[in-house]
């Protein structure tokens, strides 16, 4: 009989708080039990530290630098997309396709039949319809935001006792719909998309700290990229860990090939022959990326590559760290410039690994090419129609406005009370979906002092909003001096950082919601 397979994501998952990953054991706990009664990778990296990077990577098997799905808004190029997907191979070999989401679309719509997004919680009763047997085994992805949604929505309360209470109402959740999705006879990957660092004590003031979730993952600390995953079901996967470094691009290779399905060459290597064997998979080290948008040169604005307990960072504006993550988990030691032998040698496999990515999809399926083509074009993304689109109760962009009304009332009051009627020449950095928010919040006198919103997206190319000429950062800088700078933007705000310390000659004060870059002075460095 073929099993269904279910695709559990689940989102910003810190797993040191997870027993058989690092986390004290929790006996009561559905989701750590479930883990464990399958194989389960207690050394396992997400491709990337952010969610798009991450799912599109365990889903197509390769890396976001060759497939393009390199940063956090990548969702435009889904429609030109030359990877297959394992939503397309299982539609190829017969399955019935669909898929949950508690967000918005994360991956690559292509080969889903039905997509159900920004839904509530599930339950057995909301999902049993859609199990019902049409003749076809059922392949479905759940994402889950029951830990995600609180980390973003009040990371100021984000101790590890409040973010076990979160796992706890995960698992309660999984449990609730676990013999309706999976039961005894399917086959379930669970995995995490990217983590969020913990704070030792709860912080009324909602100061941001360098390593918060809410900075998109732009440091990469272990926090962050370290994921859990565990192979689930029908007899394939002997309850086991394997602690060799297991990575999201491994998924898709390994679950095709333990259910006997072909797929075309992909970046990602199968661990099937080592599970099949109840061996220990060869070492492999572990490559992440992630950034808002990528560089010029088509890099993520931020990657690092780890093995054997080391881990070579490099981010487009910090520069270069080297960290014995093994003996120094917090990454407080820089060893960079010690000349140690392994940043030589994590220096030439991130080599290895960037020349692997310039090579892109197309090359890598080789003589698979043709086949990936067809199965692209007969399995597109579902119909208007097929996608159901919920009113999920937590919006991160309502969030967003609410925290920056708070914020800039806060730390521009001070300033604001010593303006000149003119005021000072102000440019808002923000995506327009925010920049009224940020509008609204300036005292008076300061919001008739924009004279520009500047935007991150290649797609801005002039036009007004609010009133004001809509501007890209070096364009305008490379002409006009602001006396401030306004930041507005979530996953484009460390770009935002990395434009703004390229294009200044000299530095002005800026003002934002994240704390990117230390060689910028920030105003709340003063205020606080």
């Amino acid at each position: 009989m073929t099993p269904n397979v279910t695709i559990f994501i689940l989102d910003t998952i810190n797993r040191r708080q997870v027993s058989g990953f690092g986390g004290p054991p929790r006996p009561g706990n559905f989701l750590e039990r479930v883990l464990r009664q399958g194989t389960w990778f207690s050394s396992f990296y997400p491709a990337g530290g952010t969610t798009r990077v991450s799912v599109n990577a365990l889903f197509n098997g390769f890396f976001g630098s060759a497939s393009g799905l390199n940063h956090q808004h990548c969702a435009g190029r889904f429609a030109a997309g030359r990877a297959v997907t394992l939503t397309q191979l299982f539609r190829h070999h017969g399955y019935r396709v669909q898929g949950f989401t508690q967000g918005d679309v994360s991956l690559d719509p292509a080969g889903f039949e039905t997509l159900h997004i920004r839904q509530p919680r599930y339950t057995a009763e909301s999902l049993a319809p859609h199990f019902v047997s049409d003749g076809r085994p059922v392949f479905t992805y759940l994402h889950f935001y029951a830990v995600h949604d609180p980390a973003f929505a009040h990371p100021e309360k984000m101790t590890p006792a409040h973010y076990r209470r979160c796992l706890d109402d995960l698992s309660t959740e999984i449990e609730g719909i676990w013999e309706t999705v999976v039961g005894k006879d399917g086959v379930a990957v669970i995995a995490s998309d990217h983590g969020c660092r913990l704070r030792e004590s709860a912080d009324p003031a909602w100061r941001f700290f360098r390593e918060d979730e809410p900075t998109a993952g732009m440091f990469l600390s272990e926090a962050t990229v370290g994921g859990i995953c565990s192979l689930v079901g029908a007899d394939l996967f002997p309850a086991r860990e394997l602690r060799t470094t297991a990575r999201g691009v491994d998924i898709l290779p390994t679950l095709c090939e333990a259910l006997g399905m072909k797929h075309p060459p992909v970046q990602g290597r199968s661990l099937w022959p080592a599970i099949a064997a109840g061996e220990e998979p060869p070492p492999m080290p572990a490559f992440v990326e992630t950034g808002g948008l990528p560089l010029t040169d088509g890099r993520a604005a931020a990657d690092a590559v780890i093995r054997d307990g080391w881990k070579l960072v490099r981010h487009a504006t910090h520069g270069e760290a080297l960290y014995h993550v093994a003996a120094d988990p917090l990454e407080e030691w820089n060893r960079l410039g010690e000349n140690h032998p392994r940043e030589r040698q994590l220096r030439a496999l991130r080599h290895e690994q960037e020349a692997e990515n310039a090579r892109g999809v197309a090359e890598i399926y080789g003589e698979a090419a043709g086949f990936a083509a067809e199965l692209r074009q007969r399995y597109p993304a579902p119909a208007e129609k097929d996608v159901v689109r919920g009113a999920r109760p937590f919006s991160l962009a309502g969030l967003i406005d609410d925290r920056v009304r708070q914020y800039l009332r806060h730390h521009l009051a001070v300033q604001a009370a010593g303006w000149s009627a003119a005021g000072p020449r102000i440019v808002l950095c923000s995506a327009s979906e925010h920049a009224s928010a940020f509008m609204e919040a300036l005292p008076p006198g300061a919001a008739a002092a924009v004279e520009a919103i500047l935007d991150a997206n290649p797609e801005a190319r002039g036009g007004t909003f609010l009133g004001k000429p809509v501007r890209r950062p070096e364009d305008y800088l490379a002409q006009e001096t602001p006396d401030l700078i306004v930041v507005a933007h979530h996953h484009y705000a460390g770009d935002i950082m990395i434009r703004l310390k390229n294009a200044l000659e000299t530095p002005v004060p800026v003002v934002g919601m994240y704390h990117l870059d230390r060689e910028i002075p920030m105003w709340w460095d003063i205020t606080s």
